[in-house]
């Protein structure tokens, strides 16, 4: 048993044994047992999600296995957002945000594991975003249809 191992026994960190805010709670302690920093860039959070990542970014099937990955991740958010407007009728609760914030890092890991794969940066992917949107906001395009505008 790794040390990792043994200190995520010992903070009993199981989603399944407690709520999603209690499981938030007990990553943030782990979170200071491994040093992790409370504020990660986007190149320090892409250099720790690319430790966990186990697949041959040489196969072609990574790329489909990663999109694939990366498109469920974000249904679950919208299947989420479906619940809480249905059930709900939109009012958000704590338990919302918490499955939310889980939800939305499976989406943030597999976009990191997408970008590695294609040979680009989470700041390479987020720089031109910015640059695109500031680009559109400048020439009033930013309600438009269409990518390029």
């Amino acid at each position: 048993m790794t040390n990792n191992n043994r200190t995520s026994k010992k903070l009993n960190t199981k989603p399944g044994t407690m709520s999603k805010q209690e499981y938030i709670k007990a990553l943030k302690r782990l979170q200071k047992s491994l040093n992790i920093p409370d504020t990660l860039s986007l190149a320090n959070y892409q250099t720790w999600a690319n430790k966990t990542g186990t697949f041959d970014l040489e196969k072609i099937s990574t790329l489909y296995y990663v999109t694939l990955g990366l498109v469920g991740e974000a249904g679950e958010v919208a299947e989420k957002v479906k619940k809480i407007l249905r059930n709900q009728k939109g009012k958000i609760t704590k338990e919302n945000k918490a499955d939310l914030l889980l939800e939305l890092g499976d989406v943030l890991w597999y976009m990191s594991q997408l970008a590695r794969i294609l040979g680009f940066t989470l700041n390479d992917v987020g720089l031109l975003n910015i640059l695109k949107l500031q680009d559109r906001a400048k020439r009033g395009k930013i309600k438009s249809k269409g990518d390029i505008r």
